[in-house]
């Protein structure tokens, strides 16, 4: 049976099916867990049978809980109700609602609240009703996903008296396979200095244009220099696409600075991690003993079960 958690943005956790306290999420009036409701946009031309697809996009996700109250009074009940209403409401901010399944695995969706309380069947120490929450996002997210690559030790060289050989770029091919998601991920980088040039490209199936699937091979250059321990942050993230250099705050947050998007190479992509295979190759020169290169994304699927 699969557990349903809020957590508010204040960091608050409500059990949704907390059944030992009353709380139940029904089967019946509960929807919209399993996939995101597709949209296509086609183009039609005089004369021309049918219509040409252009585009399809995946809309927003918009599940709803049914949610069954039992309390031991009225007072009970109405304290619940009101509590439950204080952590749902969406002007406080964004929430996560999470879906964990009996082997422990969990889909999380960012989303708000939007309606249910408001309509509910109340009976002195009975109430329900069915809770619809709204993501911007289609895509639940399961586990995260991280790599990275950083500079290889020192290696002696021989025949002749050993020698270190002292490597200077940080490189890197590695395969990352998410054929078990649903849906293209864009990562975060986050690079450590030093170093003078930074190389990001991946290798991956796509769709031509005439419906046919081909490899192709997307790459990003920045070109800045980047001081010993100094950061760079790169977000690939549609709405979110930037790249500048960062610090740390104490908790490991990042704070984002100067704008280097004016060290781009020509042409760069911000491109994704498919969901498929994906090889993805990393090359940074300049480098020192403290440089690393960071990959983090989203696992996302089409829903919480």
């Amino acid at each position: 049976m699969t557990r349903w958690l809020w957590s508010a943005a204040d960091g608050s956790v409500t059990d949704l099916s907390a059944w030992s306290a009353g709380t139940y999420v029904l089967g019946e009036g509960t929807s919209g867990q399993l996939a995101p409701e597709y949209e296509f946009a086609t183009q039609g031309f005089a004369g021309v049978d049918g219509e040409t697809l252009q585009q399809v996009t995946a809309l927003p996700a918009s599940p709803t809980l049914a949610l069954d109250l039992v309390a031991s009074s009225g007072d009970e009940l109405r304290n619940r109700v009101r509590a439950l209403a204080h952590a749902l409401r969406p002007r406080a901010g964004m929430g996560v609602l999470r879906a964990i399944g009996a082997d422990g695995s969990e889909r999380r969706l960012p989303c708000y609240y939007r309606k249910g309380l408001e309509s509910g069947t109340y009976r002195v120490t009975r109430y329900r009703t069915a809770l619809e929450f709204w993501s911007p996002s289609p895509w639940w997210r399961g586990d995260p996903l991280s790599e990275s690559w950083s500079l290889a030790a020192a290696q002696a060289f021989f025949p002749f008296f050993p020698l270190n050989l002292s490597a200077t770029t940080v490189s890197g091919a590695r395969s990352v396979d998410l054929s078990g998601t649903d849906s293209r991920t864009f990562p975060l980088w986050v690079v450590t200095g030093p170093g003078s040039q930074l190389t990001l490209s991946n290798t991956y199936d796509a769709v031509q244009p005439d419906g046919t699937v081909a490899p192709v091979t997307r790459s990003l250059v920045l070109n800045a220099a980047i001081g010993d321990g100094e950061l760079v942050v790169i977000d690939t993230r549609p709405g979110y696409q930037s790249v500048r250099r960062a610090t740390r705050n104490p908790d490991r947050s990042l704070v984002l600075g100067e704008s280097l998007f004016g060290s781009l190479g020509s042409d760069p992509a911000m491109w994704p991690l498919v969901d498929g295979v994906n090889e993805v190759s990393v090359l940074l020169s300049g480098a020192g003993a403290a440089s690393m290169v960071e990959l983090t994304a989203d696992r996302l699927y089409s829903g919480a079960l």
